[in-house]
Order: C-alpha cells, then sequence, then structure tokens
C-alpha cells in the first residue's frame, strides 16, 4: 500500500464517519483511557526485514461535551525487537538477519458512530517514532556450524504515522465504565536502514586481512496491526 493511496482511504473512512449523524446509541465519555496488545505484521519491503511480532500501546482520547462524536486520541506505543531469519544455506555471501525496534507517540483525531450499547471509531494520528534497527551477517566455516559472524546497529528518528479504526463494547450492560477495544490499524514509522557488515577473514599467507564493503539495505517500516485491549472511563 503507497504512502498516497493509504492517506485517501484515511481521510475517505474520517470524512465519511464525520458526516454521520451522532444521535441514540451510546457516546464515548469525555475523557477515558486504553491499553491494548498489538501484533504487528509488515507489508511491503519490510516483510524480508522482521517478523510477525507483538506490541503494546497505551492512549488517551478527549471528547468535548457539546461534540461527543469528535475526539482528540493521544498514543504511545512500542514494538519490542522482532528479527527475520530467512534461514537455507550460508552460502557464499552468508545468512543475514535483520532485527528492529520501536517506540513511537502519536496523536490525531477521533470520529464514532454509536452502535448499540458500543461504537465503532476511525482515527489518523501523526507523530514521532524512534527506532532501533540491527544486522547480522552468518558464515559457515565448517559443514554443520556457524563459525563466522558479523552484526552492526543504527537508530534513526522518524515523521510517523497511523490509520484505521476498531469497536468498542461495554464489558456489562449499562454503563460499564470498562469496555472491550478491537481494531485494526496501519503504521507507517517512515525509513530504517540496515548496514550488514563481514566478519574481518584472514587467509593464512595472504597477507592482511580483508574486510569487504558491508550490505546497505533501506526499508520502509510498514505494518498492520490487529489489537485487543480495554478501554475506561475517567
Amino acid at each position: 500500500m503507497s504512502l498516497h493511496t493509504s492517506v485517501l482511504v484515511v481521510g475517505a473512512v474520517i470524512l465519511s464517519s464525520g458526516l454521520v449523524p451522532s444521535t441514540g446509541g451510546a457516546q464515548p465519555a469525555p475523557l477515558s483511557a486504553a491499553v491494548a496488545g498489538l501484533v504487528p505484521i509488515p507489508v511491503g519491503p519490510l516483510i524480508n526485514n522482521r517478523s510477525v511480532g507483538a506490541g503494546g500501546t497505551a492512549a488517551l482520547r478527549y471528547a468535548p461535551a457539546t461534540v461527543s462524536w469528535l475526539g482528540i486520541r493521544f498514543e504511545l506505543s512500542g514494538l519490542p525487537s522482532s528479527s527475520h531469519d530467512p534461514g537455507g544455506d550460508p552460502g557464499l555471501d552468508g545468512r543475514i538477519e535483520n532485527e528492529t525496534s520501536a517506540l513511537f507517540a502519536t496523536a490525531g483525531p477521533e470520529f464514532d458512530i454509536p452502535a448499540g450499547p458500543g461504537h465503532f471509531y476511525t482515527t489518523a494520528t501523526a507523530g514521532v517514532a524512534r527506532l532501533w534497527e540491527s544486522s547480522s551477517r552468518f558464515f559457515e566455516v565448517t559443514p554443520g556450524g556457524i563459525n563466522g559472524y558479523a552484526v552492526a546497529s543504527g537508530r534513526a528518528t522518524n515523521f510517523a504515522w497511523s490509520g484505521g479504526g476498531g469497536f468498542v463494547m461495554p464489558l456489562s450492560s449499562g454503563r460499564s465504565p470498562v469496555s472491550a477495544d478491537f481494531s485494526v490499524r496501519y503504521y507507517d514509522l517512515g525509513g530504517v536502514t540496515y548496514t550488514t557488515p563481514y566478519p574481518i577473514m584472514s587467509i593464512p599467507g595472504s597477507g592482511p586481512p580483508i574486510k569487504p564493503s558491508p550490505t546497505i539495505s533501506h526499508r520502509q517500516a510498514t505494518m498492520i496491526a490487529p489489537s485487543i485491549g480495554l478501554a475506561w472511563r475517567l
């Protein structure tokens, strides 16, 4: 999914949500909080550089009492390190494993549509992401064992954005203060660079050790993340 396509889709969903009347049904509280677990699924070129992992997010939402269908959402999310191992024979160039973790803070509008005791919502957020990346190269020097190893790491601070929506359902009848929150989001955390070095190689009688140039690849950190969590009124 390209950046322009994603922006158009998210924008259309938010616009249509904002135009839906919000009379009737359950209304979100003026101030609420939520915590959720994420399952980030890499999309695009990132699929060969990060595995499906786990993460978490904490959010605050404020909605003016006079416009309860429109809110402002603040989120802090984190993705622990998740590496990708392509497997196979290390071969001449070795086997490469890339690894990425991230921490990002975003904020943006949320639009709500009442539905029975709960409500649907759409949201788009933007902010900043901090990414930590590393890349390892393994060589099989002797049959059946990994004997050569080199690793390099880096970090980046990027513009980040997300878009998606979900459904909030009270856990009990009446105005329950705690609700279940189910959602799906698309995240773009900006660019990530993997710099994969070669181990320093020395062949007896061949002179000084050889240090080949590293392999450098640039990827866009994009993923789709279904989540499930709890929301409650403050």
